[in-house]
């Protein structure tokens, strides 16, 4: 299934195929992402430029109209929602957005590459910081170690992210590793909930100046040292000041969109 978008109008496409779902931008820089007019905006909204929130009564309409079509879409929610992906109102479903090809890029490579960073399973983390008394957190599978002299990771956030700014101005973070309890907080901080709302769930403590997930596998307070801009994300070097690190080891494990849980051979 395809949400087809041109100019500012919106039209449903391969309607039957229940299996993928994507918004597709026809004519839109990547740049303008946040700038969609009312009509629009009655179908979808972006989280940041790779996510957007389509409309389940938008969707509705613009499906056939057809009583088994809609008890499949139904259906297409249910398998939807314990992987985070239907809001927590039950108002809009989550989709990947496509992009305009700039000139020179390869579709076949952006798709295989798509397809290859899908089968590389990791442990998502939730990167939180605190700027101006506000706390913002966004979750994240592009987190990674650098070095252990000095101990640093890196960590990479798409311009768009709301977390971004206040992130790049306050230059400190933590980086909470979520394990395998954590199913509900990572549809929060994916875009099913907004701002401070993120915080309602889990244990949040604070400190020295960040918030962090209690419960958390492992937590680590960095300071940014250094960053870069490629492409479409942010590229920031922490330099790690404290860890903290749960006794248990039961950590969230994310595949090819789905969400699960180490187990031993």
């Amino acid at each position: 299934m395809e949400v087809h978008v041109t100019g500012n109008a919106a039209a449903l496409a391969e309607a039957n195929d229940f299996k993928r779902f994507k918004v597709v931008m026809s004519d839109r820089p990547a740049a303008g992402f946040a700038s969609l007019g009312a009509d629009l905006r009655s179908a979808l909204t972006f989280d940041d430029a790779d996510t957007a929130w389509v409309s389940c009564t938008w969707l509705r309409a613009a499906g056939p109209a057809d009583p088994d079509w809609l008890a499949r879409f139904e259906l297409m929610l249910d398998k939807a929602r314990p992987m985070g992906w239907v809001s927590a109102d039950g108002a809009a479903i989550r989709a990947h957005v496509e992009w305009p090809l700039a000139a020179g890029d390869s579709p076949a490579v952006g798709d295989a590459f798509r397809k290859a960073m899908r089968r590389l399973a990791a442990t998502p983390c939730l990167v939180t910081t605190l700027r101006d008394g506000r706390r913002h957190g966004m979750a994240a599978t592009s987190v990674t170690s650098l070095c252990f002299e000095p101990p640093s990771i890196l960590v990479c956030v798409n311009t768009g992210a709301s977390i971004h700014d206040p992130l790049d101005a306050e230059g400190r973070f933590c980086a909470n590793l979520m394990g395998g309890a954590h199913s509900d907080l990572l549809g929060a901080f994916s875009g099913e909930l907004k701002g401070e709302a993120r915080f309602s769930l889990g244990d949040w403590r604070e400190e020295g100046g960040l918030p962090y997930l209690a419960d958390a596998q492992a937590n680590i307070f960095c300071s940014v040292a250094e960053r870069w801009r490629y492409g479409t994300h942010s590229i920031f070097v922490g330099q790690v000041e404290a860890v903290r690190a749960d006794a248990e080891l039961d950590p969230m494990v994310y595949l090819d969109g789905r969400k699960g849980r180490f187990a031993t051979a």
